[in-house]
């Protein structure tokens, strides 16, 4: 496609179809005329950007655009004019290079291969597509493993942290237990010596209260030995 274009463009006929006709007008009013009156144009450049893009699926695609080329001129351009009388003969030169067998099978045979490249690269990209999908679904896989053996270890980490605070709470439960039973006997032990201080006390007191009851007792024997003598 690529040189039947390349010989449509050096034809000296040429001039008028390289670039789109609308950049030849020369006022904005024409412009729009040309508008209204050519809803697809198409030139020799475009045709051979959309080559180059790999634009056309087919070669009669690319036949209908050339076509396109000579039908827009004739129908915008007078007949009888320079630029109608140009896209007459381009079409029938273009005629003769598409009646060459030799050049229209080259173009053929290359379309046939380029067409067969695509359907290779689209059969090789789902498997590629398919390739990768199955690799991302086998790591969404494992991060889901390892989210799952993270939030075990967490769930252990957290039993291990309750174990240890249990058997602190043990350890505090029972010297709370313990101190309590030493206040306990502490204070056993203090209300039992305050009893014994209260028995000697009263041992003392019941002591003194028989010493004093002895003296008194020896004073009054005293005193009737002294009047029974005073008494003789």
């Amino acid at each position: 496609m690529k040189s039947i274009v390349e010989k449509l463009k050096i034809n000296p006929k040429s001039y008028y179809f390289k670039n789109p006709a609308i950049r030849q007008l020369d006022t904005k009013k024409l412009k729009e005329e040309y508008k209204s009156i050519i809803s697809h144009p198409m030139d020799l450049g475009t045709s051979m950007r959309k080559i180059n893009n790999s634009k056309y699926n087919t070669f009669q695609e690319f036949y209908d655009d050339l076509n396109l080329i000579w039908d827009n001129a004739q129908i915008y351009n007078e007949v009888g004019s320079e630029v109608y009388e140009h896209a007459e003969y381009m079409r029938n030169y273009m005629e003769k290079l598409f009646n060459d067998e030799e050049l229209v099978d080259k173009v053929v045979h290359k379309e046939k291969v380029n067409k067969e490249e695509n359907e290779n690269k689209e059969k090789i990209e789902p498997n590629k597509d398919e390739k990768n999908k199955e690799e991302n679904e086998k790591e969404n896989k494992n991060e889901v493993v390892e989210e799952k053996d993270k939030e075990n270890n967490n769930d252990s980490f957290d039993d291990i942290e309750k174990l240890i605070y249990d058997g602190n709470e043990q350890d505090n439960n029972n010297n709370n237990g313990n101190d309590e039973n030493v206040l306990e006997a502490q204070k056993n032990s203090v209300d039992k010596n305050e009893e014994n201080v209260n028995v000697n006390e009263n041992n003392e007191i019941v002591q003194n209260s028989n010493e004093i009851n002895h003296q008194l007792n020896l004073s009054e024997i005293n005193n009737i030995y002294i009047w029974k003598i005073w008494k003789y």
